[in-house]
């Protein structure tokens, strides 16, 4: 599966803490959602960043999943005034080991495509993937890798339930499988037919309050 995370670094440089999603676009440079990154924009990355690739059941010990440090972020320069504008970009200082495979081949990791212009991606197979809460009751989050099928529609219908603007995607799914907690900036990626090369369209923004239950 073709999905990163990044988490705070500890002293022995693994990931400890899962806290959102992110996608790869190129060997360093990763897209993610602004409001995971936006409490550490100002500090000093270097001390507090870095990012896992490979991941696939994240609690085990011999995933083959692969730190790198951060030293650039940037967020959408219209975020601060507007949270709609829910975009970062992640630079990584080496690059990373792109495509990297796990033992079992689930936990692998490849660069996104960009959204191409002028496409309509909702006559594509779409798919959002991440480690986010997967029961509500204990707010446990997904041991391993989770993914769930999305239908893009279109934003003049998402807006009687959603004030959402045009840089903006709403996306739907079948109950019981929706994003939640720890699921920010994970990719909404889509493909025109199996083997196609996947395109990232969007990083998860937000959910609702009933998920995993419910989403939106």
């Amino acid at each position: 599966m073709l999905n990163i995370t990044y988490c705070l670094r500890s002293s022995t440089f693994h990931c400890s803490e899962l806290f959102c999603g992110s996608s790869i676009v190129t060997t360093t440079y990763i897209i993610a959602s602004a409001h995971c990154i936006e409490h550490i924009y100002n500090t000093s990355l270097s001390s507090s960043l870095s990012v896992c690739t490979g991941a696939y059941e994240r609690n085990n010990p011999a995933d083959k999943k692969k730190c790198y440090m951060a030293n650039e972020a940037y967020v959408h320069p219209m975020y601060f005034v507007d949270p709609n504008y829910d975009f970062a970009v992640i630079k990584v200082e080496e690059a990373m080991d792109v495509p990297h495979l796990t033992s079992d081949g689930y936990g692998s990791t490849d660069a996104f495509c960009l959204p191409e212009e002028d496409v309509n991606y909702s006559d594509y197979i779409c798919r959002v993937a991440g480690f986010g809460v997967w029961e509500r009751e204990t707010q446990s989050t997904a041991p391993i890798l989770q993914v769930a099928p999305m239908t893009i529609i279109p934003n003049d219908q998402c807006r009687n339930i959603y004030p959402v603007n045009d840089c903006q995607i709403c996306a739907k799914v079948n109950a019981g499988e929706t994003v939640c907690n720890g699921d920010s900036g994970s990719p909404l990626y889509c493909f025109k037919s199996e083997g196609a090369p996947y395109h990232v369209i969007g990083a998860v923004s937000f959910g609702t309050r009933t998920c995993p239950e419910n989403g939106v």
